[in-house]
Formats: structure tokens, C-alpha cells, sequence
């Protein structure tokens, strides 16, 4: 074999099209209707579950706290989605600055939400002994911790991200 190439039978000779590079600008519509639909639905969810109210009753605060963190995925998704549509639709960064402090605020709110959560933790670990709760209720715990933990940090990385994008593409700085 020389430093011929190979052809295999049924291979198609020809290159195959690609997509052309760089032009993110033609994708934020799909990026803003995507991010527009987890939002809503993700954050309708979370809502849905916070009412009717019921503070002063520890096992419904600690309850929908760890119901929130299960569903924080799908509308964090949505936010970034929208970020993403705005940043490659370009134009005034106010919108990306607004962003960047919804994000903050969400912080904020899983920081206090957490702490409720850390102080109600051990009266509901030690429910959790008792034979007749199912196996997988201390599972959930250990997986809101690491919810806990992981939205802090991704909701403060993407808050300060989109600020540093917002200033960037800010002609006054």
C-alpha cells in the first residue's frame, strides 16, 4: 500500500456540505423560542408548587424547597437559552445586564432557600430512621445538597459572564 487512500465499498466519494461557520446571528431566533418555552414551563413548574402557601409548616417548606431544586434544571436552561439568543442577536446590552441580575437573584433566593433547608435537615434526617420511610428519601437529600451547591455556583458564573459580555460589547466602557 502506497500513500494512496483507501476507498470502501459504498463509502461516498464525494465531500460531504457543511454548514457554514460563525453565523450564529441566523440561530437566536431558535435559541430565544427554546429558551422563551423552558423558561415559562420550567418556572411555571416551580411556581406551581410554591402555592398555596403554606409557611410555619416544616415539612411543606422542606418538601417544596427540595421539589424547587428538582425542578431548577428545565427554566435555569431557558434563562441560558435566552442569554444566548440575546447575546447573538446582538445590539444594547441593557437586556444582557438584566439578565446577568435575574441570575443574581436566583442565587440569592437558592442561597436562602438553603439555608431554611440546612437548618430543617436534621429533624427530617432523623424521620428519615424510621423503618416505614422508603430507602430513597435520604437519596434525595444528598441529591438537593449537591442542587444546592452546583446552582450557586453555576447561576454566580453565569451572572458574572454575562456582565463581563454586557461590558464588553458596551461602547460607553
Amino acid at each position: 500500500m502506497s500513500g494512496e487512500a483507501k476507498i470502501l465499498r459504498g463509502a461516498p466519494t464525494t465531500p460531504r456540505a457543511r454548514l457554514p461557520g460563525g453565523d450564529v446571528y441566523r440561530l437566536w431566533p431558535l435559541l430565544f423560542v427554546a429558551g422563551a418555552v423552558f423558561t415559562i414551563v420550567g418556572w411555571g413548574e416551580v411556581l406551581l408548587i410554591w402555592f398555596p402557601l403554606h409557611f410555619g409548616d416544616p415539612d411543606w417548606e422542606f418538601t417544596t424547597i427540595t421539589r424547587t431544586f428538582d425542578l431548577l434544571p428545565l427554566g435555569t436552561v431557558g434563562l441560558t437559552l435566552l442569554g444566548a439568543a440575546i447575546i447573538a442577536r446582538g445590539g444594547h446590552p441593557a437586556p444582557i445586564k438584566i439578565l446577568a441580575w435575574v441570575f443574581v437573584a436566583l442565587m440569592v433566593c437558592v442561597v436562602l432557600s438553603s439555608t431554611d433547608y440546612l437548618y430543617r435537615l436534621p429533624d427530617q434526617w432523623q424521620r428519615l430512621a424510621d423503618p416505614d420511610r422508603p430507602e430513597g428519601s435520604r437519596r434525595v437529600i444528598v441529591k438537593t445538597l449537591f442542587y444546592m451547591l452546583s446552582f450557586s455556583v453555576a447561576y454566580a458564573a453565569a451572572a458574572r459572564v454575562l456582565w463581563h459580555t454586557a461590558e464588553e460589547s458596551d461602547p460607553l466602557h
